[in-house]
């Protein structure tokens, strides 16, 4: 809790010419402290602070869920790394853990859809057969999605060696970020894959410039997860309201 000073100067009694002025202690200004609450709508503000979308006015449906983001389906934890060096590295990667980072051999529904068949994820040929998936996921840039790939199996034998022994098909997907980035340089290593999917939690992500591709916004690429960017509502079919 934070304080603010406001200061008022008491009313002097009116009086003679004559009289007496009154001691500096009697017309000094008081000061009274007023609390401030230092707490952050997670509805208006990213973790780092930037303004949301219903901070600049925008109006939306229903009501959103805690943090209006992924980490409000209970279980889900994301985690990022996020490069940025010089003037030409602008990429990264986001981890999602769709059950949490403990329990990541509990399979969950799962699809996808092809927005214009220039993209890359791994894994969808058991999610078209199966309606299944088990296991994080990874979003990176273009050319890093086997590195992605390879790092969540990393991650997987150093925290859940039991499950690498039997099978596991990792989900790792692709949005191009050659535009801003030297996106032939292969920055994104099996290091930072497995850094992000350490420290996932199901706290509040971060907005725009971070993780991978350099956007956690990307997220909504993946129909894996049918509910967490549009946490507001859904509609009386059951379908998600037009965007």
């Amino acid at each position: 809790m934070s304080y603010s000073i406001t200061t008022t100067t008491p009313r002097r009694n009116r009086a003679p010419r004559e009289a007496a002025k009154p001691s500096p202690a009697n017309g000094a200004q008081q000061a009274t402290l007023i609390p401030v609450s230092t707490q952050r709508d997670p509805h208006l503000t990213t973790p780092t602070g930037k303004p949301r979308a219903r901070a600049v006015g925008l109006k939306y449906r229903g009501t959103p869920g805690p943090h209006n983001a992924i980490t409000d389906v209970p279980g889900v934890e994301v985690g990022y790394q996020t490069l940025i060096e010089d003037d030409n590295v602008r990429t990264g990667v986001t981890a999602i853990h769709p059950r949490g980072k403990d329990n990541p051999g509990d399979p969950l529904a799962a699809g996808f859809f092809s927005l214009n068949g220039n993209g890359e994820m791994t894994g969808v040929t058991w999610i078209e057969e199966s309606g299944t998936m088990q296991g994080p996921i990874a979003i990176t840039n273009t050319y890093a999605v086997g590195v992605a790939h390879a790092g969540i199996i990393a991650w997987m034998n150093q925290a859940h060696p039991e499950l690498t022994d039997v099978w596991l098909l990792p989900v790792a997907a692709e949005t191009w970020d050659g535009y801003l980035n030297d996106v032939n340089g292969h920055h994104v290593d099996e290091e930072h894959v497995v850094a992000a999917l350490r420290i996932a939690s199901s706290d509040q992500p971060d907005e725009g410039s971070v993780g991978g591709p350099f956007t956690s916004v990307r997220l909504a690429r993946l129909a894996l997860i049918s509910s967490f960017m549009v946490c507001d509502e859904f509609t009386e079919k059951g379908r998600p309201p037009r965007s």
